[in-house]
């Protein structure tokens, strides 16, 4: 679906609710994947990804992925340093940081691929709640989602294998 892996059989054919086809633009789709990835920089720049022009829309992503609490336990709030191979952010910031990557750089599509399994419930459901709230589309692929949240979807597909 977002174009990155050459098919050896068979199509993907995007349409619109009209069933017209359509071309997606791949520039405006945000991938989360369930694989992060961090880069040895400052939590800020994993936000904007060296992008200082982003800069003044990291603050309202910080509220909306709860991560102001985790900012104010951080030494140097968003400045602070990381290397990743030493983990100084959990599974669950880590998460909340490549989130506010994707609300930062503004793409109308977002396919989020188990982005809050590793943030606690109510931290979830506040990132979830914003996220739905917002113009872009958003795909999610998840397996532990409370009712709250799914109520937040407008639909769900279950898919199960054989």
């Amino acid at each position: 679906m977002l174009g990155q892996i050459k098919l050896s059989s068979g199509e993907v054919i995007f349409k619109n609710k009209n069933d017209e086809l359509i071309h997606p633009d791949f520039n405006q789709i945000g991938y989360l994947a369930q694989d992060l990835t961090m880069f040895d920089a400052s939590i800020l720049e994993n936000i904007t990804m060296f992008n200082s022009k982003l800069n003044d829309r990291v603050n309202s992503a910080v509220e909306a992925n709860a991560f102001v609490h985790d900012e104010e336990k951080l030494k140097d709030g968003l400045a602070t340093e990381i290397e990743v191979k030493h983990n100084l952010l959990s599974g669950g910031q880590q998460q909340k940081v490549v989130l506010m990557r994707a609300m930062v750089h503004e793409k109308s599509i977002l396919y989020l691929d188990e982005a809050t399994s590793a943030i606690d419930q109510k931290g979830a459901t506040k990132i979830l709640r914003n996220l739905t709230q917002g113009k872009e589309t958003l795909l999610m692929i998840a397996h532990n989602l409370s009712e709250e949240q799914r109520a937040l979807f407008d639909s769900e597909i279950h898919l199960e294998g054989k």
